[in-house]
């Protein structure tokens, strides 16, 4: 027995769908989905869902009945089951951040919530030396998903990273993006942060609808469209941001050489930034 390893004959007992009573078909495809066999006991074990699924008045719990799942790469339908199958985490030290997030969707999805803990566990540990690009993609997804302590890890994590120019930004809506300057505006300095604003929009190509005397294009429209129900354009999204920022501190010549020469400033916001700075007190955009 000393060269039994319960971890390899789990994963036989998975990969080779010995003595399964039961079949998923996984993907969004018909013709790509890819048929994979379980036993019902592990995942009624560690889910509800199935429990229910399984065991009460349903079309899933008739014997070799197929169950269809959409909504979810077969790739990471496995990682879901190696976790409901090892009932370990090692699994994730093999697996890209976006990876282990899918697994935590999916263990939220079916109630799995010792899954769901060891998720959050191995995320928030990555925290500290995960890429700025999972930072952000971190950042996105916590936002949606309300797990608050994980949350508050990352809004620590992401006010330390260095943002400017980094094209993972492109990736958050505008919904996430106000949001991120909000967070960040208590962390980083006015000219910093007016450069991740200045980045997002030059690169959303939204000059155009901050011109005032010319309609919006296509590409405005579609821009308007991602906005929340309370702002109606991308200039209303940008004044907010820039609502954001006190340019009490900023010098004269550091605003003239950099804001100063922005293209995401109307003269007239322009004028009144420089107009107010080395008076004391808050210089905020109204």
């Amino acid at each position: 027995m000393k060269n039994f390893r319960r971890s390899d004959a789990m994963q036989k007992l998975f990969t080779s769908g010995l003595m399964s009573d039961c079949k998923f078909v996984v993907g969004p495809d018909n013709e790509t989905a890819e048929t994979i066999y379980g036993h019902k006991v592990f995942f009624v074990l560690v889910s509800p869902v199935f429990e229910e699924m399984f065991n009460g008045n349903f079309k899933e719990s008739a014997k070799d009945a197929e169950i269809r799942i959409h909504d979810v790469e077969p790739r990471h339908f496995k990682n879901f089951c190696y976790m409901i199958y090892h009932n370990d985490d090692t699994i994730f030290r093999t697996l890209l951040v976006e990876d282990v997030v899918e697994i935590y969707m999916l263990s939220h999805k079916y109630l799995a919530t010792a899954i769901t803990a060891c998720c959050i566990d191995y995320l928030e540990a990555q925290l500290p030396t995960m890429s700025v690009e999972d930072v952000i993609f971190m950042f996105q997804f916590t936002s949606r998903m309300k797990e608050r302590a994980l949350e508050k890890c990352v809004h620590s994590r992401i006010k330390l990273v260095e943002l400017k120019n980094n094209q993972k930004l492109m990736e958050l809506d505008s919904n996430d993006f106000y949001r991120l300057i909000v967070v960040l505006q208590e962390a980083k300095k006015t000219l910093e942060l007016f450069s991740i604003i200045e980045f997002y929009f030059k690169n959303f190509s939204l000059e155009r609808t901050l011109k005032f005397d010319q309609p919006p294009s296509k590409n405005d429209k579609e821009v308007d469209s991602q906005l929340p129900s309370n702002m109606s354009s991308a200039e209303t999204l940008l004044k907010k941001c820039l609502k954001c920022l006190n340019f009490a501190n900023v010098a004269a010549t550091e605003f003239k050489s950099g804001p100063g020469k922005s293209s995401i400033l109307s003269f007239e916001q322009k004028y009144f930034i420089f107009s107010h700075l080395g008076f004391g007190g808050n210089v905020v955009l109204e």
